[in-house]
């Protein structure tokens, strides 16, 4: 839900930003030092925590659980095309200005928070498999609004929709894998997480 909802910050104050005549070079710069600061101290504890891990350092789901890190690997490469693509797919197809075009993305960060936010309780009410396969019945039929909109304020609909319908698969799909009978939780959850990050990183080249 953090990563959402600061992706709802980001994508509205980039956009903002733009509107208001800061160059894209003098907003990156200024990103990424703030990054590098922070990233300092994370890098720290990771490094001092590989050093003490044990066991193996990568592993790939076996069985019934393979079939769960795919639809993870699925559910992060759409995540991972309106991270890179919905500001220049809106830019292209509306001939938008930067700033309204990362509106696109606001939008769907926007319901991802809130899906996340209130996805629990679907889940328990209805399940997690009917959950997850309403959930991928609403990113499917946004991703086809999307592509199909007639103006900019019906395409913005579509990645509101593309959000809900994602919010909750990943919490899904890792809930799944910490309850495999095949493999340990830790080793489990990691190995969903490997394929489905592999979509995230892949996917929108």
């Amino acid at each position: 839900m953090a990563s959402s909802a600061w992706g709802l910050v980001g994508a509205g104050g980039g956009g903002l930003l733009l509107e208001m005549g800061l160059a894209p070079w003098a907003h990156v710069s200024l990103l990424a030092a703030v990054l590098l600061v922070a990233c300092v101290p994370a890098l720290r504890v990771a490094l001092h925590g590989q050093g003490e891990a044990s066991g193996p350092q990568f592993v790939l789901p076996r069985g019934a659980l393979l079939g769960v890190g795919v639809l993870a690997l699925f559910t992060l490469f759409c995540e991972g095309a309106m991270n890179d693509w919905s500001a220049i797919y809106l830019r292209d197809a509306f001939s938008l200005g930067p700033g309204l075009a990362a509106m696109g993305y606001a939008s769907f960060s926007l319901t991802m928070t809130l899906g996340r936010l209130f996805g629990d309780r679907v889940v328990a009410r209805v399940g997690r498999v009917l959950a997850a396969r309403l959930s991928a019945a609403l990113a499917a039929s946004g991703m086809t609004l999307t592509l199909l909109a007639p103006s900019f304020g019906v395409a913005l609909v579509g990645f509101g929709i593309i959000g809900l319908g994602l919010a909750n698969m990943i919490p899904i799909l890792f809930s799944a894998a910490g309850n495999s009978r095949t493999m340990r939780r830790g080793p489990a959850i990691a190995a969903v997480a490997t394929l489905g990050y592999a979509g995230l990183l892949t996917g929108p080249p």
